[in-house]
């Protein structure tokens, strides 16, 4: 099994690719990452004003007991529809994570795999130049002897 420049280079090129590949995917994912920490901060900044409109309403309104039991209403039924979301928010990061740490298995195992195929190569080249330089050397000593055998 020879190695050739040209299987070497394209095993390089290989590596070269997938470790682009990763460096890709750990751009998007902190830039995903960086968007659902905004998209957080502004749920929590309308969690805030929702709860400040229905204590601010009880306090200029004892009045109107009705007003104030709809306010905490909508409040509660905010704060429930945002724990859901919340666990298929948190379910999706973990799915990501997943992937991610698959994709970077996978990448990590191909350098593995490609670094396995050039040693090998490379020790099957030295062993066929040894062997190519053993039966060299034998070509060589019969000849020399024949030579030396048929002189008069």
């Amino acid at each position: 099994m020879a190695t050739t420049e040209a299987d070497i280079d394209a095993a390089r090129a290989q590596n070269r690719a997938a470790t682009a590949a990763q460096q890709q995917a750990a751009q998007a994912q902190a830039a995903q990452s960086a968007q659902q920490e905004r998209e957080d901060s502004a749920e929590r900044a309308e969690d805030d004003e929702t709860q400040e409109r229905a204590y601010g309403q009880d306090e200029r309104d004892t009045t109107s007991r009705q007003n104030i039991m709809s306010y905490a209403w909508e409040a509660n039924i905010k704060r429930t529809y945002d724990e859901f979301q919340d666990l298929s928010l948190t379910m999706a990061r973990q799915m990501q994570n997943l992937v991610f740490q698959a994709a970077q298995n996978a990448i990590s195992n191909a350098n593995i795999s490609t670094q396995m195929l050039l040693d090998n190569m490379n020790q099957a080249s030295k062993a066929a130049l040894r062997h190519a330089d053993s039966m060299n050397a034998a070509v060589t000593e019969k000849f020399t002897a024949t030579i030396s055998a048929n002189k008069p």
